[in-house]
């Protein structure tokens, strides 16, 4: 740990890189800032017009250390989060590889290779497959002690274990762990007719850990499947959901430390490695040293774990290769829910735990001369060694002596750095690892001819940890804290208007019609040359000063229309999404934005905004200088009206964008009676208490007629009027209203999913069953 986050353990920095700065960091804030305000933390006021925020999975509000976040600075948690994981997953291995026979120095070594590891490490950035991940070896450790014992206490904990994914956010992660370990477990069933007996406390161990991690994780999992429900998220396309998958090219990273990243790759490069983007996993870096660990693990006569872990790591790297192979068309054609899972990329992690597996069979071979024969020693370390060594050799060639030839067919640097000195780093770090081989080599061959024999297995695990570690020394780029803290002028502006709601642009949402500009027009481009910059971490300050719509939450805002980057927008409110992106440049862009209560547009361009008034242009770091619109006459959050229009689907957003629709007059209702609006409705609205969760609004009608909340409609939502239930009627194509009668009356909504409350109560049960069932065996045990 102290290798590989040194610099944000002195300080140096906090994490902020992609997802964590533009992602986390917002919902950490709308968790905390709900939690404050005295509501429970189920509905995310920040989020488009509103959307929950418990069954939003990467929120974590059941994972226990989330709640840190309420003591501590947002930066610091995650700096100890990051840690944590890793030292319990470093633990949990080590753990792992005793229980499973491997002798504690082999378990070291194994768990040193899985902690320092290219893919574990590259999660950094990603909270919930991180602590996914990390729990798999600790999965590992309780079911072998379950499967073996067949005492309840062990099973209860392989349990939780398979449950801790799915309460970090991560139910992937979770659904790979559980197939790893099924596999592995079903190792130990007897398939003969006769084995029953003996099969029993396998299957009562694997039943039993089973109900408890679906009963204890339901407080999270049922919440989001009912979220779910309706949404484009459980069957996403084909080409969304095999983005970032690892291309075979790629591979070469996994035995070479390369990462191309952070070069300045041509476009055609990038686009046919990662998709024009960056890639998921920065680092597929399993280590070159490594190789003669995992291959010795083959020079063994025999190893029990040895088949299982091969397989598991060829599986990972197949299902990991996505659109590349049928393999990943193939189990998701088989398994139907496994659609709902992006990003192929996110199996290698599985591939580096089966790997530092072999790495530590292979350790206990290095470490026992006598159990291996010299024709496979050679075959399996030495060859392997030489080839690595070789294809290590060739690389650093290439990129130091040849870089001038063939350089700029990879990179595209800018004048006046030639591509020789952009590869060089690069070229260095492999040569770094090369050395490291070579040495290993070395020792392997000493050790072949009888020498060095006591001392090898030792030489050999401190030389493949130090490539790792060395190689993924501060695995995630670091920003000093006040990045995290950097202030936005237009935000500054809005925020002195309570419950404003804002509309900023998201030029990379397909949706808007300057997505068709060429990206040289973008005004996401920042001013100058990455040379020019003081770091990566500009970027994250360009967003926050432009206002970038997952950012609204940092700075108190409440946002509108915001692209579903989840999938998990239920239908009507694409729709509603819809209706803004219809109405550009059009009349019915102002009646669709003062519908929304939607108070400022923030933009980095000015056609199609005639309508709104600027208010300020602010220069900042990227190309455009950021522009604060205000919207005329924007409706109040709450209002009443007294006429009614009904659409839904096509028809809703035809009638939302029709000229002589008028939504401070009228509502548009999903379903119901027609009622034209009558010019002497007058009624009188006021929000007397305004919470996340829960609002209470005092209304004076003189004619029936309907409270509308611009906020956004979700079932879980409940109402009662004057103490009575009352419906919550989808409006506005997304939004909320009541249907009142004529008089005063007061309207209480409050947000209590039947899905929340059902699975907080079974968790709580399941909870309580297995402390009732560890007391009643410890009792047994005593007795």
């Amino acid at each position: 740990m102290a290798v590989l986050f040194h610099s944000a353990l002195l300080g140096r920095g906090v994490f902020y890189y992609r997802d964590i700065g533009l992602f986390w960091h917002p919902q950490v804030e709308a968790f905390v800032r709900t939690v404050a305000a005295g509501s429970w933390p189920v509905w995310n006021p920040y989020v488009g017009f509103g959307r929950p925020l418990l069954a939003n999975p990467n929120v974590q509000v059941f994972y226990p250390p989330t709640w840190l976040n309420l003591l501590m600075p947002a930066s610091t948690y995650y700096t100890l989060y990051v840690v944590a994981h890793f030292l319990l997953t470093a633990i949990g291995f080590e753990a792992m590889g005793r229980r499973l026979g491997l002798s504690r120095g082999a378990s070291l070594v194994a768990a040193a290779v899985w902690t320092a590891s290219g893919p574990l490490t590259s999660l950094v950035s990603f909270w919930n497959y991180l602590a996914g991940a990390c729990w798999w070896p600790w999965t590992f450790y309780f079911a072998d002690r379950a499967l073996d014992t067949g005492r309840p206490r062990a099973a209860l904990a392989w349990g939780a274990c398979v449950a801790a994914p799915v309460l970090a956010g991560s139910p992937e992660m979770a659904l790979a762990g559980t197939a790893a370990v099924g596999a592995f477990a079903l190792g130990r069933v007897r398939w003969s007719r006769s084995a029953w007996a003996e099969n029993r406390p396998v299957l009562t161990a694997t039943v039993v850990a089973a109900v408890f991690a679906v009963g204890l994780s339901a407080a999270q999992w049922m919440p989001t499947v009912a979220a779910s429900a309706g949404t484009s998220r459980l069957d996403i396309g084909a080409e969304a959901r095999t983005f970032w998958s690892v291309h075979p090219l790629s591979l070469l990273q996994a035995v070479l430390p390369a990462p191309l990243d952070g070069l300045p790759l041509r476009p055609e490069v990038r686009a046919l490695l990662f998709e024009s983007r960056e890639p998921m996993l920065p680092s597929l870096y399993l280590g070159m040293c490594s190789i003669g660990l995992a291959g010795a693990a083959f020079a063994l006569a025999a190893h029990p774990l040895r088949r299982f872990a091969a397989i598991l790591a060829l599986v990972a790297i197949l299902l990991a290769l996505g659109r590349h192979t049928p393999v990943y068309a193939m189990v998701s054609a088989l398994v139907p829910p496994l659609r709902a899972i992006r990003f192929p990329a996110k199996a290698m992690p599985m591939a580096a735990l089966a790997w530092a597996l072999l790495c530590g069979i292979g350790w206990e071979a290095w470490r026992a001369p006598a159990e291996v024969a010299p024709s496979r020693w050679r075959a399996f370390v030495l060859v392997p060694l030489c080839a690595v060594a070789l294809l290590g050799v060739t690389a650093v060639a290439l990129g130091t002596i040849g870089a001038g030839d063939w350089g700029a067919a990879l990179v595209a640097p800018r004048p006046p750095a030639p591509a020789a000195s952009v590869l060089r780093p690069t070229a260095l770090r492999v040569a770094f690892a090369t050395a490291l081989t070579i040495a290993m080599l070395i020792v392997g061959w000493r050790r072949a001819g009888g020498r060095l024999v006591p001392r090898a297995a030792l030489v050999a695990g401190a030389l493949a940890v130090l490539d790792l570690a060395c190689a993924h020394a501060d695995p995630s780029p670091l920003a000093p804290a006040a990045v995290l803290a950097a202030r936005s002028p237009v935000a500054d502006a809005i925020r002195a208007e309570p419950h404003s709601r804002v509309y900023s642009y998201d030029y990379v949402d397909p949706g808007l019609p300057l997505r068709q500009r060429p990206p040289e027009a973008w005004p996401d481009r920042i001013t100058g040359t990455p040379d020019q910059w003081p770091g990566p971490w500009i970027t994250l300050i360009a967003a926050r000063q432009r206002l970038y719509p997952s950012l609204v939450a940092d700075f108190g805002l409440e946002g509108s229309f915001h692209r579903d980057t989840l999938g998990l927008y239920p239908t009507y409110l694409v729709w509603l999404n819809l209706a803004e992106r219809a109405s550009e440049g059009t009349p019915a862009m102002t009646t669709v934005l003062r519908m929304g209560s939607v108070s400022h547009v923030v933009a980095m361009h000015d056609e199609g905004l005639e309508a709104l008034v600027p208010v300020a242009r602010v220069p900042g770091l990227l190309v455009e200088p950021v522009r604060l619109f205000r919207v005329p006459d924007p409706l109040p959050r709450v209002h009443a009206v007294g006429g009614a229009r009904v659409g839904d689907g096509r028809e809703g957003l035809a009638a939302v964008l029709a000229p002589d629709f008028d939504p401070s007059r009228e509502v548009l209702l999903a379903a119901g009676e027609p009622r034209p609006s009558d010019p002497a409705f007058r009624a009188v609205t006021r929000v007397s208490e305004w919470r996340p969760d829960r609002l209470r609004v005092e209304a004076v009608l003189e004619q029936p007629g309907w409270v509308v909340l611009a906020d956004g409609y979700d079932p879980g939502w409940k109402a009662r009027l004057d103490g009575q239930s009352a419906d919550v009627l989808r409006a506005d194509v997304g939004l909320r209203a009541v249907a009142v009668p004529a008089g005063a009356h007061v309207l209480e909504m409050t947000y209590r999913p039947a899905a929340v409350m059902i699975g907080l109560v079974v968790s709580i049960l399941s909870l309580l069953a297995a402390a009732g069932a560890v007391a009643v065996t410890s009792r047994a045990r005593a007795a």
